[in-house]
């Protein structure tokens, strides 16, 4: 077992976590200390790199942990633009919300979506 140098961007110095006997690291054990840690990243060169984690393990690079200080990562408070990216690629929960933010008539759009759909064949209904 070996111990490797793990931080958050809150605390400067490093927590020493010990390793599984097959070399990696539980993610359990880093979220023991780290709540909310999905995993670990380290510095190389100018870049920030990801550690390989699968099945809640994370892996060493090839040449082992080395004497690298290792932050933790975690995910992302969403900001107002990214709350408004997400409804957009997820699908909004109301339809004539987005369009009312599109300052658009719920009939023009209707009718523009009627024609469109129209030209691809035939719609029985249009449902928005």
């Amino acid at each position: 077992m070996i111990y490797v140098k793990i931080t958050d961007r809150e605390n400067p110095n490093p927590i020493e976590v010990p390793t599984e006997d097959d070399g990696s690291i539980s993610l359990s054990t880093i979220t023991g200390r780290f709540p909310r840690a999905t995993g670990l990243c380290f510095t190389f060169n100018v870049n920030a790199r990801a550690v390989k984690i699968n099945d809640g393990k994370l892996y060493a690079l090839v040449d082992g942990w080395g004497d690298l200080i290792y932050r933790c990562v975690f995910p992302t408070i969403p900001t107002e633009k990214n709350k408004n990216e997400e409804i957009t690629a997820a699908g909004s929960s109301s339809t004539e919300d987005d369009i009312a933010s599109l300052k658009r008539d719920v009939s023009t759009i209707k009718d523009e979506m009627k024609e469109i759909m129209n030209g691809f064949g035939y719609s029985l209904q249009l449902l928005l």
